[in-house]
C-alpha cells in the first residue's frame, strides 16, 4: 500500500468520509444536482476541508 492510500485510508475511518461518500454514491444523480453536485465531485466535496483535490 503507498503512502497516499494508507493516508487517505486513516483520514477516511478517522471523519466518517467514507460513510459520507457511500451515502452520495448510493443518491441518484438528481438527488445530487439537487445539492448542486455532479457524482464526479463527490470526493472533492468530502474532502473539501482538506484542499487536497
Amino acid at each position: 500500500m503507498s503512502a497516499f492510500s494508507t493516508f487517505l485510508s486513516h483520514v477516511m475511518d478517522s471523519g466518517g468520509r467514507a460513510r459520507e461518500i457511500e451515502r452520495l454514491s448510493a443518491l441518484s444523480d438528481a438527488d445530487l444536482a439537487r445539492m448542486h453536485l455532479r457524482r464526479e465531485d463527490i470526493l472533492r466535496h468530502v474532502f473539501r476541508d482538506l484542499g487536497a483535490f
